[in-house]
Protein backbone atom coordinates (compact mmCIF):
# COMPACT_ATOMS: atom_id res chain seq x y z
CA UNK A 1 0.00 0.00 0.00
CA UNK A 2 2.83 2.65 0.58
CA UNK A 3 3.84 1.72 -3.03
CA UNK A 4 0.87 2.98 -4.37
CA UNK A 5 0.93 6.25 -1.46
CA UNK A 6 4.07 7.40 -2.95
CA UNK A 7 2.66 6.45 -6.79
CA UNK A 8 -0.48 8.73 -6.31
CA UNK A 9 1.97 11.59 -4.58
CA UNK A 10 4.34 11.60 -7.68
CA UNK A 11 1.42 11.22 -9.91
CA UNK A 12 -0.26 14.57 -7.88
CA UNK A 13 3.14 16.18 -8.22
CA UNK A 14 3.12 15.60 -11.52
CA UNK A 15 0.12 16.82 -12.36
CA UNK A 16 -0.01 20.25 -10.71
CA UNK A 17 3.50 20.33 -12.64
CA UNK A 18 1.91 19.89 -16.04
CA UNK A 19 -0.29 23.11 -15.04
CA UNK A 20 2.22 25.18 -14.00
CA UNK A 21 4.09 24.15 -17.34
CA UNK A 22 1.20 25.00 -19.30
CA UNK A 23 0.70 28.44 -18.09
CA UNK A 24 4.36 29.23 -18.68
CA UNK A 25 4.15 28.11 -21.79
CA UNK A 26 6.58 25.18 -22.05
CA UNK A 27 3.73 23.12 -23.26
CA UNK A 28 1.49 22.95 -26.01
CA UNK A 29 -2.09 22.70 -24.97
CA UNK A 30 -2.18 19.16 -26.56
CA UNK A 31 0.65 18.22 -24.80
CA UNK A 32 -0.81 19.01 -21.31
CA UNK A 33 -3.54 17.08 -22.28
CA UNK A 34 -2.02 13.97 -22.57
CA UNK A 35 0.57 14.78 -19.95
CA UNK A 36 -2.31 15.71 -17.22
CA UNK A 37 -4.89 13.52 -18.53
CA UNK A 38 -2.55 10.62 -17.50
CA UNK A 39 -1.46 11.66 -14.27
CA UNK A 40 -4.69 12.19 -13.65
CA UNK A 41 -7.03 9.99 -14.84
CA UNK A 42 -9.23 12.24 -15.87
CA UNK A 43 -10.73 12.00 -19.96
CA UNK A 44 -9.02 14.21 -22.20
CA UNK A 45 -11.90 16.12 -23.29
CA UNK A 46 -12.92 17.42 -19.34
CA UNK A 47 -9.06 17.80 -18.99
CA UNK A 48 -8.73 19.77 -22.33
CA UNK A 49 -11.09 22.28 -20.65
CA UNK A 50 -9.94 22.97 -17.54
CA UNK A 51 -6.59 23.66 -19.17
CA UNK A 52 -8.32 25.90 -21.65
CA UNK A 53 -9.59 28.05 -18.60
CA UNK A 54 -6.05 28.85 -17.06
CA UNK A 55 -4.73 32.05 -17.85
CA UNK A 56 -0.93 31.99 -19.47
CA UNK A 57 1.82 33.64 -18.53
CA UNK A 58 3.67 33.77 -21.83
CA UNK A 59 0.86 35.29 -23.77
CA UNK A 60 0.42 39.53 -24.47
CA UNK A 61 -3.08 40.99 -25.03
CA UNK A 62 -3.67 43.70 -27.07
CA UNK A 63 -6.48 46.43 -27.18
CA UNK A 64 -7.42 47.29 -30.27
CA UNK A 65 -8.75 50.82 -31.04
CA UNK A 66 -11.78 50.13 -33.17
CA UNK A 67 -13.19 54.01 -33.11
CA UNK A 68 -11.04 55.80 -35.83
CA UNK A 69 -10.64 59.51 -35.83
CA UNK A 70 -12.90 60.89 -39.25
CA UNK A 71 -9.58 63.76 -40.70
Amino acid sequence: MLAMEKDADEYTLESINTLLEYRKGRLTLDEAVVKFSFFTGIPAHISRKHIMSLKRENVLHFSSNTTQENS
